[in-house]
């Protein structure tokens, strides 16, 4: 019962917000809303237990945070230059740093995994590549094209 009023309330406050802005910015703030909601308990989790948590999984988590941020600053930027978000950038860098946190943590976990450290490896990076053909498609290829 409270959660559903949570969640009406969370709805309610989003779709308000969503009318102040600009037409067409609507769907870029919704994307970087949608992905601080669903990586919220990855990172409530990382945060209990840091201490605890090995270098790999803590190189993972720096990486998709410095991501989230680096989207968040985009997302700023589209939206107050009306849909035109500069390129280059200075959230880019946020972007080139993910990705060397977020290889090495995957690297660093398949040497950790003791017995199938290269299957465990090889299934990341089959699920990384599936991950950023997904991001090329939707997300770089339509700027290639755009005049």
């Amino acid at each position: 019962m409270v959660a559903e009023r949570l969640s009406l309330l969370v709805v309610g406050v989003l779709s308000r917000a969503a009318d102040l802005l600009p037409a067409g910015s609507v769907m870029q703030v919704l994307w970087i809303v949608v992905c601080a909601l669903v990586s919220s308990p990855f990172f409530y989790r990382m945060g209990r237990g840091w201490r605890e948590l090995s270098l790999p999984w803590r190189l993972v988590a720096g990486g998709l945070a410095v991501r989230l941020l680096a989207d968040g600053v985009w997302t700023v930027e589209y939206v107050r230059n009306d849909r035109v978000a500069p390129f280059p950038a200075f959230n880019d860098l946020g972007f080139l740093a993910s990705y060397p946190l977020l290889i090495g943590g995957l690297l660093l976990a398949g040497r950790q995994a003791r017995g199938h450290g290269r299957r465990v490896l090889l299934d990341a990076f089959i699920v990384t590549a599936a991950l950023a053909t997904v991001d090329w498609v939707f997300l770089f290829h339509p700027y290639l094209h755009h005049t």
